[in-house]
């Protein structure tokens, strides 16, 4: 079964691959793609996200149902979210030349050559977390821990918490800007809002919070930037030159990724979903052929097919689910219902609505609600009211909740991940370790959402 459910995600990649190189519509073999991929699928997640992703399908399903839906909205349904399946399974390509050049190794490297207090050690520990998790997604995480972790343990007083707030932080700011990210992929669904256009503000903001994280950290006295308070490192290995400049890499492959993109759309050969795609797998190719001599090329191609494949195996059916009830609603008429019902109420609340958007989303992720689910919701709810504010604001404010939800919520998979590895709990994580730092980050990314989100639009 593993085997039919990999090669039918395969497949539904070269469908769209196809689709955005002849300009053909093929609609039609993504439609079964997405059936197969949807629903046998289901035995490959985990229970978590089984239960809601059924919930959805039901939803969905029972909505085009009711209302005697064409078979053509059926298709546009299912099809929906399909593109975004296509973008995780290009970005885990990047596994491959990650694995070949031993870049864990480099990031080692560069920890032992600058990071000379604990303030450096956490700047860097963010910085690398941040970026990695641009291409990377959830398999930054073990990487990031279980490379510096025995360092952290060694030089700080408080390594479980050092490591938690460095990593779930820098990992859910990356959400906001990433061209694979999952919560910029909806919001630009949602709201309408192309990649590009939400990308540099989202940036800003993101910076901004990784500002606000180490200052409150350095405030609080939980690091310090007293030089050479970590002691030397001793009988460690140096690194040929070459291999330490290896850090340029990963820098020139995100900007590869990303300028791509930009190009991509700028030019008009491809939508934001369709121009990540197209990038992703230029950078990935480009960047496994550079380093084909190494060693070990073929044993991570082949973990790729085997194991890493699959780590968009508890996203694709959701996304699919997702898309399903996504396009019922748009479908049923229920937005003119609500539309009607609360437009009177959202302008009298106004710019208010900037805080209650992200806030909503924090609160129902507290009760266990994904936030990628809240964005679909809430989203669609907002753009039926056709509210003061302008639709990037709007899409900044959704992308802000997300990642504060993230970081927040002790159901969230990016706190669980990190609880699991560093022996602590998930409330640890979540909400002792980071309540301080949501509550600050919240006031300042509501600012910069509100005039970034002006100045842009």
């Amino acid at each position: 079964m593993r085997s039919f459910y990999k090669l039918a995600i395969v497949f539904l990649v070269i469908l769209h691959v196809i689709s955005i190189l002849s300009n053909v519509n093929l609609s039609g073999g993504i439609f079964l793609a997405g059936i197969f991929v949807g629903f046998f699928g289901l035995n490959v997640m985990s229970k978590g996200f089984q239960r809601v992703t059924m919930l959805f399908f039901i939803l969905g399903i029972g909505g085009l149902w009711w209302y005697h839906q064409s078979l053509s909205v059926w298709m546009e349904s299912f099809n929906n979210m399909t593109n975004f399946i296509a973008i995780l399974v290009v970005m885990q390509l990047f596994t491959i030349p990650i694995s070949v050049g031993q870049y864990d190794q480099v990031l080692c490297c560069w920890v032992r050559k600058f990071c000379k207090s604990s303030g450096m050690l956490f700047v860097f520990t963010m910085l690398a977390t941040h970026i990695m998790s641009s291409f990377l997604s959830m398999g930054t995480v073990p990487v990031v821990i279980n490379l510096f972790q025995d360092t952290i343990k060694k030089q700080v007083q408080k390594p479980k918490r050092f490591i938690a707030t460095a990593v779930s932080r820098s990992f859910t700011l990356g959400t906001l800007w990433a061209p694979g990210a999952a919560t910029i992929f909806l919001v630009g669904q949602v709201t309408g809002v192309s990649w590009p256009k939400i990308f540099i503000p989202s940036l800003l903001i993101g910076l901004g919070g990784l500002l606000t994280s180490y200052l409150l950290e350095l405030k609080e006295g939980h690091i310090s930037n007293q030089v050479n308070e970590i002691k030397t490192w001793i009988n460690e290995p140096e690194l040929d030159i070459k291999f330490r400049n290896r850090i340029w890499h990963i820098l020139l492959a995100i900007t590869g990724l990303i300028l791509l993109t930009m190009l991509f759309i700028y030019l008009q050969l491809a939508a934001s979903s369709e121009g990540i795609i197209l990038s992703g797998l230029i950078v990935a190719f480009i960047w496994t052929i550079a380093l084909g001599k190494e060693a070990g090329s073929k044993k991570y191609i082949k973990q790729y097919w085997e194991k890493d494949i699959l780590k968009a195996a508890d996203m694709a059916p959701f996304f699919v689910a997702i898309g399903v009830f996504s396009g019922a609603f748009t479908h049923s008429g229920l937005e003119e219902v609500i539309e009607l019902a609360l437009q009177g109420y959202a302008e009298e609340l106004g710019v208010i609505m900037l805080f209650l958007i992200p806030l909503a989303m924090v609160v129902l992720s507290l009760f266990g609600l994904h936030p990628l689910i809240s964005i679909v919701v809430l989203g669609q709810m907002l753009m039926a009211l056709h509210l003061s504010l302008s639709p990037l604001v709007l899409a900044l404010c959704l992308n802000l909740g997300s990642s504060i939800a993230y970081m927040l919520s002790p159901f969230a998979g990016i706190i669980v991940a990190i609880a699991v590895l560093i022996d602590s709990k998930a409330t640890e994580v979540a909400i002792q370790w980071n309540w301080r730092f949501c509550t600050i980050y919240f006031t300042v990314g509501i600012v910069l959402a509100y005039y970034l989100g002006e100045i842009f639009s």
